[in-house]
């Protein structure tokens, strides 16, 4: 979490509680309105994000966060 907040600058508490924290997910339609006025992101710092989003998936699967 504190890298990807380094990475983006940005305060991301809500992201984390929404995506990660939370069973309920936004419905599909808010996520890609949102996606269509964000800048994309580059090829190596999606990759990145990805897998980060991977750790961060397995370790709450395992219960290490």
């Amino acid at each position: 979490m504190a890298l990807a907040e380094q990475i983006s600058g940005e305060q991301l508490d809500d992201l984390f509680d929404v995506w990660i924290f939370t069973p309920e997910k936004p419905p599909a339609s808010a996520t890609t309105a949102d996606l269509s006025r964000a800048a994309q992101p580059s090829a190596q710092a999606g990759a990145c994000a990805d897998r980060w989003l991977d750790d961060v998936q397995r370790r709450l699967r395992i219960g290490r966060y």
